[in-house]
């Protein structure tokens, strides 16, 4: 259960029109809606259709003409960015303080107290991660990689040797930062590999698709 209509809209300084008691399970799309779901209207044509979906509640735009409804309002300035700002808050809440015992983390890291490490992670040498950041199971954090705060890194996800990550950074499952790229010269008809000695640097709020290497 995600909470009552009215505990959401508190999230996000919505307005209730109707029922603020309505209890909301999941947030879906009008197609995928059940009756214990919230979904969301941009405009009229998506909040006829909410109208007589299944959904419990439908999160609307202002904009949206609305006289009178069988179901229970969360009214905003934006849907899309009250949307963007529910999932967000909701997300937030997953993870708690958390150090798995197979994790293996070097002992000069430097992690915040309330970092949620998963299983089989790893982390390297001389690494700093900041406060509410999440590393997930299988996760591995090379030498002297700098993290942020709030920054969630997938299964599988890897930061090289020396990369930068800033605040509310999301890495998706399987990505790669800071690999080495394809460096060659050719000398007298055969290829010698060029080091590769730089690293990466991501800025502040970057999300990073699924097995993308950067």
């Amino acid at each position: 259960m995600l909470g009552t209509l009215k505990e959401l809209a508190a999230r996000i300084d919505g307005e209730i029109v109707g029922d603020g008691n309505v209890t909301i399970g999941r947030i879906t799309s009008v197609e995928e809606a059940t009756d214990d779901a919230l979904t969301f209207a941009t405009d009229e044509r998506y909040f006829a259709s909410a109208l007589a979906g299944k959904a419990a509640a439908i999160l609307v735009d202002a904009s949206v003409a609305r006289d009178a409804s069988a179901k229970p309002l969360l009214v905003v300035a934006n849907a899309r960015h009250a949307l963007a700002q529910l999932l967000a808050s909701l997300r937030a809440g997953e993870r708690q303080a958390f150090r798995h015992p197979s994790a293996v983390i070097e002992e000069d890291a430097q992690l915040a107290p309330d970092l949620y490490v998963g299983a089989c992670a790893y982390i390297g040498h001389r690494v700093s991660i900041g406060r509410k950041s999440v590393i997930e199971t299988g996760a591995y954090i090379g030498d002297d990689v700098l993290i942020g705060a709030s920054v969630r890194i997938y299964p599988n996800a890897s930061v090289m040797h020396g990369c930068r990550i800033g605040d509310r950074v999301v890495l998706s499952a399987g990505s790669v930062i800071g690999s080495e790229g394809f460096g060659w010269a050719f000398v007298d008809g055969r290829s010698e590999r060029i080091p590769q000695v730089g690293n990466v640097v991501l800025e502040d709020d970057v999300e990073i698709g699924a097995n993308t290497c950067v």
